[in-house]
C-alpha cells in the first residue's frame, strides 16, 4: 500500500507540472463530449488513497484538456503501462481498470438519454438521469453484497460491477442501473427506491431487450469498417464531431454555409472543395 501511495503521489506531482497549478488549487473534471460522459472529480489529496481507477482517472482528468478524449486516454493508458511494471501481481485489476475507465468515458449520455426519452414516452414512464456518482458502499445485486464503480467512485480495486449510467423514476420509486459486470453489459433494476437510498437498494439483474439494446447501441461511438465512397454529409459531420469533440445539429447556426439542409463547418466545406478540385485535376469523377 506504501509503494503505492507513493506512486499516487508521483503521480500527482506530474500532473501538476503540466497544469502549472499548486495542489490546494487542482480540482479536476473530464468535460462532456459528443463521446464522454463526465468523469467525477479526483482530487489531489484523495489521490494519496487513491484504487488503480483512480489514478487511471486523475491521469485522464488532467490530460483530456479541451474535451480532447484522446488525449486523455493516451495518458491513461501511459500511466496504466507503468503500473503494470509496478504492482505486476495486479495486472489484470489494472488493465480493468484501464478497460472500464474507457467504457465510461466513450459512453454517449446525449444518445442515450435521446433513447430514453422515446422509451419514457412509449412506456408511460418518467425516468430521468440521476447524473451523481455516489458511494454504492450497501447495495446488494441479487441478493449479495458486492463492489461498485459507480461512474468513477469506486472503493476497490477488485470491483465486481461499473456503472455508466443510473436513471430514477421518483413518482414509482423505481431505479435503472446501466453498466457492466466482468465486460458484459447488464442493466440492474431496484424497487421502492429514492435518491437517499439509493446506495443501500437491492439489485437485480432484468433482461429487458429494448433497455440492453438501447444501452449497448449508446455504450460508445463505433467506427465503420471501411469508409463509403457515398457517405452522407451526415456521417461526415458525424466523424468530423468526434474529431473534435464538438456537437453540430442539423440546421444549426454553426456556420452560414448549408449543404443538403444541414448546417456545414466551414473547415469540412474547403475540404471538400480542396478534394474535388484534386479529384478534377487528376482525371477522376
Amino acid at each position: 500500500m506504501k509503494i503505492r501511495q507513493i506512486l499516487a503521489s508521483a503521480l500527482c506531482v506530474l500532473a501538476l507540472a503540466a497544469c502549472n497549478k499548486n495542489p490546494e488549487e487542482v480540482t479536476t473534471t473530464a468535460p462532456t463530449t459528443v463521446q464522454a460522459t463526465t468523469v467525477v472529480p479526483t482530487t489531489v489529496a484523495q489521490a494519496e488513497h487513491a484504487t488503480y481507477f483512480e489514478m487511471l482517472q486523475l491521469a485522464y482528468n488532467v490530460a483530456a484538456k479541451d474535451a480532447d478524449i484522446t488525449e486523455g486516454l493516451a495518458a491513461a493508458k501511459k500511466v496504466r503501462d507503468e503500473m503494470f511494471a509496478q504492482y505486476t501481481s495486479d495486472k489484470d485489476d489494472i488493465d480493468n481498470a484501464y478497460s472500464d475507465l474507457e467504457l465510461l468515458v466513450r459512453f454517449n449520455a446525449t444518445g442515450f438519454s435521446d433513447f430514453m426519452k422515446r422509451w419514457n414516452a412509449s412506456t408511460g414512464q418518467h425516468f430521468e438521469a440521476l447524473h451523481e456518482a455516489i458511494h454504492m458502499d450497501g447495495a446488494t445485486l441479487d441478493g449479495e453484497k458486492i463492489k461498485w464503480n459507480m461512474m468513477g467512485v469506486v472503493a476497490s480495486n477488485d470491483y465486481d460491477v461499473i456503472v455508466v449510467e443510473a436513471y430514477l423514476d421518483a413518482t414509482k420509486k423505481e431505479a435503472f442501473l446501466f453498466g457492466y459486470e466482468d465486460g458484459e453489459p447488464i442493466v440492474l433494476r431496484a424497487t421502492n427506491v429514492t435518491r437517499e437510498t439509493l446506495a443501500k437498494a437491492a439489485f437485480q439483474v432484468v433482461k429487458d431487450a429494448d433497455l440492453l439494446k438501447g444501452f449497448t447501441d449508446n455504450a460508445t461511438w463505433k467506427a465503420t469498417s471501411e469508409a463509403s465512397a457515398n457517405s452522407s454529409i451526415a456521417d461526415a459531420m458525424a466523424i468530423y464531431a468526434r474529431k473534435r469533440g464538438e456537437i453540430y445539429e442539423r440546421t444549426s447556426p454553426a456556420t452560414q454555409r448549408e449543404y443538403y439542409d444541414l448546417a456545414v463547418p466551414d473547415q469540412l466545406s474547403n475540404m471538400q472543395r480542396l478534394m474535388a478540385r484534386r479529384r478534377t485535376s487528376s482525371g477522376q469523377g
